[in-house]
């Protein structure tokens, strides 16, 4: 099983625990992490805690000067880096001899065996995604583009998440897919905004094969947040109860103080096996605002554009 991973110097502590929780649960894996560059001592770190849990290491360097022209919109500066686009490279960073791979962020964990994930047929597709159900993909909040709209997705039945992809990257070599996804990028460079994500959506979203969101588990947000209906909450349970890649998608992270998702403890359950064990976050004021008090805001200025019509959503549009 390949498996691979996009970090930099700043996220090392976060993928070191991906790269734990994959590996306390899965055997003969093969681990590649694709970077700018990183440290020695990072590197080190990180080979040691891959070769500890019987992985096998692998570096891959994708060149900094094409990632810096790439579009980073100032609202993602906080949690996104460029690593996002590393995943668009994979077809020259990676040896011939890997056909296909499973491709992680490193704000996850995984809870369980990927063998089923792994064996999706995937043999005329270029990819295997799982949809969001609340997504900005479909929001035309006080007059905004859905991306179906922004990204010319003519047709499109869903947006996927990125975070969690199973690539046919045998697919991808014979088709050129790399010089695809950059010309789209090219082509619609002023409209990306979720980065890799856009890119992938626009030039795949009739050829992905939609796979259970049980491989990329977003904790739901509240009803009507983003302007889609909410998922039912017993497909939540079940979800919930059957999750195996928890995506922790939104802020704040795990890592974060006033995080209150409800798989906080399985990160803490993967840093405890790393180097980082002990570490957690220290009070901060900003934190609980941020996320705390201001969502209590924001759902107050939801109910008054309910009560006033203004700028909320037109469920007659979805």
């Amino acid at each position: 099983m390949n498996v691979v991973l996009a970090t930099d110097n700043n996220f090392v502590q976060h993928c070191c625990v991906t790269i734990t929780s994959i590996l306390c649960n899965n055997a003969d894996v093969d681990i590649y992490i694709i970077t700018e560059g990183l440290s020695q001592n990072n590197e080190q770190l990180l080979r040691a805690q891959v070769e500890s849990l019987n992985g096998r290491f692998h570096l891959a360097f994708v060149d900094k000067a094409v990632i810096a022209k790439l579009p980073m919109p100032r609202s993602a500066a906080q949690h996104i880096s460029p690593a996002t686009y590393y995943r668009l490279f994979v077809t020259e960073l990676l040896p011939e001899s890997v056909d296909k791979l499973i491709y992680l962020d490193c704000d996850i964990v995984v809870r369980g065996g990927l063998g089923d994930y792994w064996n999706i047929d995937i043999s005329n597709r270029p990819l295997a995604a799982a949809y969001q159900q609340n997504s900005w993909a479909t929001n035309t909040y006080k007059g905004r583009k859905s991306s179906y709209e922004r990204l010319d997705m003519d047709g499109a039945v869903g947006y996927f998440n990125a975070g969690s992809l199973l690539i046919n990257l045998k697919y991808w070599r014979e088709n050129n897919v790399q010089d695809k996804l950059l010309s789209f990028l090219a082509s619609h460079y002023d409209c990306i905004i979720s980065h890799d994500q856009d890119i992938l959506n626009g030039c795949f979203y009739k050829e992905v094969l939609p796979i259970s969101n049980i491989w990329n588990f977003r904790y739901p947000m509240p009803p009507d947040y983003y302007g889609t209906q909410f998922i039912d909450k017993h497909y939540i349970r079940e979800l919930t109860e059957q999750a195996v890649i928890v995506h922790y998608v939104n802020r704040p992270k795990p890592w974060e103080y006033a995080c209150k998702h409800i798989f906080t403890k399985e990160y803490y359950k993967y840093l405890d096996k790393t180097p980082f064990a002990g570490w957690r976050p220290k009070f901060n004021w900003h934190c609980v605002y941020d996320y705390q008090v201001r969502p209590i805001l924001v759902d107050i200025k939801h109910f008054f554009d309910r009560v006033f019509k203004t700028g909320y959503y037109d469920p007659k549009n979805y």
